[in-house]
């Protein structure tokens, strides 16, 4: 039976409300596949009530097929990690296959070119370094592997940190101090989204699109009440530079991130690159983007060389050939491609930092939310109910025997990192908060959305907040006895005996009292004092 000829289907097209909403259907009714089994009517069309994603069942990868009007979007802004590692037991064999048509066109392009993304051209690397290229970018999409890598950084941050300190973060979940929520990337869609929209779906079912479209999913998460705060303020201070030395351990083939500097703010590419290519760099909280993730590249350098070998030379020829943004740095949430699959029936692409994973996006949602261990324990609690296939499936997955034990184990350690992700993320909003005025989610305002279609989703001051908030953890950094440099455009004093980039106009900070010549600096670069 086709799918639009089902009941399901036909039953919904008789509804004229326009909602946006998960499918629901009676849960001894046809499984769509992706979507939360509800008791309720579906003619009703009553929103489906969200479920704190800590709470979720184990039985309930969340609603990645919404409805408006006579319409249906697979939506893949929704799926969450363990559908993805076990989809023979989330998914059914029709939304396996819509994810199938992400992933598929995605991998089948970066295998043929390199790349998925339409002007990014990789032939300026060698042959081996296209080869290492794509190999990079295929285990991007390895979420096991990554999970294994997670698990030896968080045993490495148990041999380094204080013994007590582990024990106490041990005996926490982050659930017991953190609030994990789910919200809406988009507020208003810019002009290209619109514009994609428009080219790809017909006149008559554009407005049910865009509204769609319009309700992109994320997840994240807050301190819980006045105990959550208490607890991430006096637990951060005690972690700070922990998970930074781990990487700089771990990274091989001469990839030096334990030279990484902080950027904070925008630093041009004739003054980054010469760092980026030689140690890759973290990105400040108070650079105003809370979604990316301060150790975001960082953790994908490490991965990365060890996984797929990427080398410090390779590394320093995708800096240099322009390849970054489309290995690490794509924005998963900033392009809308829409994929008209049958009658009223379309599937959104590039919606979902997992599904298209050359992007900080994804490790910083996914460890500041603590959803890695909480899959896992998901996956040790249904083990005995696994098939053969699936647990076989998990084996080669992890590259050994599994077992509840192992998986509890890896949750534990990854558990771990994930704590040492929070605090110091929580720990920088706490501290920003306290000079500077934000909204509570940390996006940008609608109304300045509206005035300046430049901003980054995640990007929560004014603008001409933005540079003082970027000059404050400047000076702090400075006060520290960090080394401070200042990106600027009113100095002659070159950078290049540090970098070697002579022709580009800085300054470094050498007195406190130079910050008076703000708001001259646009951007910082800053290096640890114990990196120095």
């Amino acid at each position: 039976m086709s799918f639009i000829d089902t009941p399901i289907f036909k039953s919904a097209l008789e509804s004229s409300k326009k909602v946006t909403q998960p499918i629901c259907h009676d849960i001894n009714g046809l499984s769509i596949g992706g979507v939360r089994h509800s008791s309720t009517s579906f003619a009703d069309n009553r929103p489906v009530e969200e479920i704190p994603i800590g709470k979720r069942s184990i039985s309930d990868p969340g609603p990645i097929f919404v409805k408006c009007n006579k319409n249906f979007f697979w939506d893949l802004s929704r799926i969450d990690l363990k559908s993805l590692l076990l989809p023979g037991t989330f998914f059914t064999d029709r939304s396996k296959y819509i994810v199938g048509l992400q992933l598929g066109q995605q991998i089948t392009e970066i295998l043929y070119r390199g790349t998925s993304t339409e002007d990014t051209e990789i032939k300026s690397l060698n042959a081996y370094q296209q080869t290492l290229y794509k190999l990079c970018k295929l285990k991007l999409f390895d979420y096991p592997a990554q999970f294994v890598f997670f698990d030896l950084v968080g045993s490495k941050l148990r041999r380094l940190l204080p013994e007590d300190l582990v024990e106490e973060l041990d005996s926490k979940q982050l659930q017991d101090y953190l609030s994990v929520k789910e919200g809406f990337i988009n507020l208003q869609l810019n002009a290209k989204q619109k514009a994609n929209i428009q080219e790809q779906v017909k006149v008559s079912d554009r407005d049910d699109a865009e509204t769609v479209c319009n309700a992109q999913k994320y997840r994240y998460s807050q301190p819980n009440g006045i105990e959550g705060e208490k607890f991430v303020k006096a637990s951060a201070p005690k972690i700070q530079g922990a998970l930074f030395k781990v990487l700089g351990e771990l990274a091989q083939g001469g990839i030096q991130l334990q030279d990484a500097p902080e950027f904070i703010g925008y630093v041009p590419s004739e003054v980054a690159n010469p760092l980026v290519e030689k140690s890759g760099f973290t990105d400040s909280n108070w650079s105003g983007n809370f979604m990316h993730g301060k150790y975001s590249h960082l953790l994908a350098l490490a991965f990365l060389s060890r996984e797929a070998s990427l080398t410090a030379s390779t590394l320093k020829a995708v800096v240099t050939h322009g390849l970054w943004d489309d290995l690490l740095d794509q924005n998963p949430y900033s392009e809308i491609d829409i994929e008209q699959l049958d009658d009223h029936e379309y599937l959104i692409h590039e919606r979902n930092p997992f599904t298209f994973p050359f992007n900080p996006f994804a490790f910083q949602e996914m460890l500041c939310t603590g959803q890695v261990s909480s899959t896992l324990r998901q996956i040790a609690d249904i083990f005995a109910g696994l098939s053969n296939c699936e647990r076989s499936m998990l084996a080669t997955a992890f590259q050994e025997k599994g077992t509840p034990e192992r998986l509890l184990t890896m949750a534990q350690n990854i558990q771990l990192l994930e704590h040492i992700i929070a605090l110091e993320h929580h720990n920088d909003i706490f501290e920003i908060k306290q000079n500077f005025t934000m909204p509570t989610f940390g996006l940008v305002p609608q109304e300045i959305l509206e005035q300046n279609d430049v901003w980054t989703l995640g990007q929560f001051t004014e603008f001409k907040q933005s540079r003082e908030l970027s000059a404050f953890a400047a000076r702090r950094a400075f006060q520290r006895g960090d080394k401070v440099v200042a990106i600027s455009k009113q100095f002659k004093n070159p950078l290049y005996r540090l970098i070697g980039c002579a022709d580009i106009s800085q300054r470094e900070i050498r007195k406190v009292k130079d910050f008076d010549a703000q708001p001259a600096f646009f951007s910082f670069i800053v290096w640890p004092s114990q990196s120095t």
